[in-house]
């Protein structure tokens, strides 16, 4: 009996200690904000650029997801996923949060959309379908999409669509992206990562990618994986402030 009684009581107050124990670290603010460039060239929609072929694009949209974006092992923003959308209005995307004082050796997140998401249909927010990057409830959703038109391309209008999406098996085209780099957040200072988004890396990299050869990719598949295999390979980290 008095080994009940004794637990009864223990058991209770050690779990009131356990509510109390409380994270003393200092968090500071974080900004980590991605901007669309085309090589060596900031990005802008209307303007004529070239990739590794010569041959020319205008781009007109240039947006992708991503989520679980981390500083070392801390996430950082409040939302499930976020769609990086460049448009006139804004060249740049920021995502905010706080990350504990202290030093860092690499930035990361996934490109794409998690395979829960893409099995629970149509949602709202980032992933609303509204936003035109829905496929269907079998197809999912896209997971990234350039457009543009070129003189290369043998369509109507001269136009490039790339819409690249892909979540089950081999078609799955969401990766993780672990960038190195040296971060360190102090007390009294906001941290601010710049990361470049390179539209042209579509082209070229782990498949070679002719707009004269292939103006458009719609579905999942070899020539999306292929797409993605490339633009994996678009983010680099340009500031670290």
């Amino acid at each position: 009996m008095k080994n009940w009684l004794f637990i009864l009581i223990v058991i209770p107050v050690f779990f009131s200690c356990q509510k109390e124990i409380k994270d003393d670290r200092v968090y500071m603010p974080v900004t980590v904000r991605f901007m669309a460039v085309a090589g060596s060239q900031p990005l802008e929609f209307g303007m004529l650029y070239q990739n590794q072929y010569g041959e020319d694009i205008i781009f007109s949209a240039f947006k992708f997801y991503i989520h679980q974006l981390k500083i070392g092992g801390y996430s950082i923003g409040t939302e499930s996923h976020y769609l990086v959308d460049f448009n006139k209005a804004d060249p740049a995307f920021s995502i905010t949060g706080f990350v504990p004082e202290g030093n860092y050796s690499n930035l990361s997140f996934y490109i794409g959309v998690d395979s829960t998401r893409n099995f629970s249909g149509a949602q709202s927010g980032a992933l609303d379908p509204l936003h035109g990057m829905f496929w269907t409830w079998s197809t999912g959703y896209i997971m990234a999409k350039m457009e543009g038109v070129s003189s290369f391309a043998n369509t109507p209008g001269n136009a490039v669509e790339y819409h690249i999406g892909g979540f089950s098996g081999e078609q799955n085209v969401t990766k993780h992206i672990m960038l190195p780099a040296t971060i360190e957040s102090r007390e009294g200072n906001e941290l601010i990562i710049n990361i470049k988004a390179d539209a042209l890396k579509w082209f070229g990299g782990e498949g070679n990618i002719s707009i004269a050869d292939n103006p458009v990719c719609m579905t999942p598949g070899e020539l999306a994986k292929s797409i993605a295999g490339n633009y994996y390979k678009m983010f680099s980290i340009e500031t670290v402030q």
